[in-house]
């Protein structure tokens, strides 16, 4: 009986350490802003989607003459992206203020970072030196056809797996242990990406927020 019970303590206590998963669903930024202020400290990466997350940016281009709607391509390059919410900018003000460390992912293909990089800095979202420098910028081949990018504190994952790729970058292109991960993004795919990314990662809180605003 007694090994019995020094048994299921130790099954009990090595189940406690696998990270814990919480998935939030909201859309509104303010929700968002009270979960990154009573989950996120110094030991925290706060990773943020770009598109419909951070940026918004309406079909200005309207339909082809075939009737098609356009390609995003074709949208990002030709139509202004506007800040999604304004309290994101309080989101980053808390962060900065606080020393938390931040980043984005954006399925957004690698050939168009000068761009992403360039309506980031219009809307007045920067990323470079929180804390990543150009010491921490790479470009690794995934895929034959693939490469993830990384450049000013955004990486480009150009379709591939979100919860693979920032697996990637925290086990090994960035030498930092964190205790807690926050991510933010509309799309829930890359939500469950995630959740079954860093499900089993040893002493690891992990916050998923799936933003709606833009998916009603």
């Amino acid at each position: 009986m007694k090994s019995t019970l020094i048994s299921l303590f130790f099954i009990l206590l090595s189940s406690s350490s696998l990270s814990a998963v919480n998935i939030v669903e909201t859309d509104s930024y303010s929700k968002i802003l009270n979960v990154v202020k009573k989950e996120a400290n110094s030991d925290t990466m706060v990773v943020f989607d770009i598109d419909d997350t951070l940026l918004h940016i309406p079909n200005c281009l309207g339909l082809s003459e075939e009737g098609k709607k356009s390609g995003f391509f074709a949208i990002a390059y030709s139509c202004p992206a506007f800040i999604t919410d304004d309290v994101v900018y309080d989101v980053f003000d808390f962060l900065n203020d606080n020393g938390v460390d931040h980043m984005a992912l954006t399925a957004r293909n690698n050939k168009m970072t000068e761009l992403t990089l360039e309506q980031l800095k219009t809307a007045g979202i920067d990323f470079y030196g929180k804390p990543f420098t150009s010491k921490d910028d790479f470009r690794q081949k995934m895929t034959k056809k693939t490469d993830l990018t990384f450049d000013g504190g955004v990486s480009h994952a150009s379709g591939l797996s979100k919860g693979r790729m920032l697996k990637y970058f925290v086990d090994e292109r960035y030498e930092r242990t964190y205790k807690n991960i926050i991510f933010i993004d509309d799309n829930f795919t890359n939500i469950k990406s995630l959740r079954h990314s860093f499900k089993n990662v040893d002493e690891l809180n992990v916050t998923l927020i799936y933003y709606t605003f833009y998916n009603h």
